[in-house]
């Protein structure tokens, strides 16, 4: 079994080159956590949410995006929400949220839950959630304190499945 990561970006790589893209380095930190610390040594891949993305054989499925008002867009993020409209139990033992707040407080996570849940998914209750700055700041974002606590999310979840075994 291995560790997966998919994530939906405002940011289209393949038509916004260069363009700084916050889900993305938050995704990737997040990755090299779980791949750290995961001591059995399964990768983490992470790629942007497309429908041609395949989920099978996976113990934990990291699943984020940038959030308004706690709900994912449909139409920003159309392949993610099709992935989880077409997860299956089979495929993923577990799934952890993280979410980039561009405005409010409230997360992804109820949303995900309220998707995945009833098919008989587990989505973990710890999630990792960073908000964007205000428009008028200065503030770097992501800030290196929010790289780190993506990092350390993805170590956490790893290490609490190798503890738990549950999911």
């Amino acid at each position: 079994m291995k560790n997966q990561l998919f994530y939906s970006s405002m940011i289209d790589p393949e038509v916004q080159r260069g363009k700084a893209d916050p889900v993305k380095d938050i995704a990737d930190a997040i990755g090299r956590g779980a791949e750290i610390g995961d001591a059995g040594g399964d990768r983490v891949k992470v790629n942007f949410a497309s429908p041609s993305s395949f989920i099978s054989d996976t113990r934990i499925l990291f699943l984020g995006c940038d959030v308004s008002g706690g709900k994912i867009s449909v139409t920003t993020h159309k392949n993610l929400h099709r992935i989880m409209q077409n997860m299956k139990a089979d495929q993923v033992k577990g799934v952890a949220v993280f979410t980039i707040l561009n405005s409010g407080t409230r997360t992804a996570l109820a949303e995900v839950k309220s998707i995945l849940e009833p098919k008989g998914i587990k989505v973990l209750d710890d999630e990792f959630s960073v908000k964007v700055p205000g428009l008028f700041s200065r503030k770097k974002f992501p800030s290196e304190e929010d790289l780190a606590a993506a990092k350390a999310f993805g170590e956490k979840v790893i290490k609490d499945y190798r503890a738990e075994r549950s999911y």
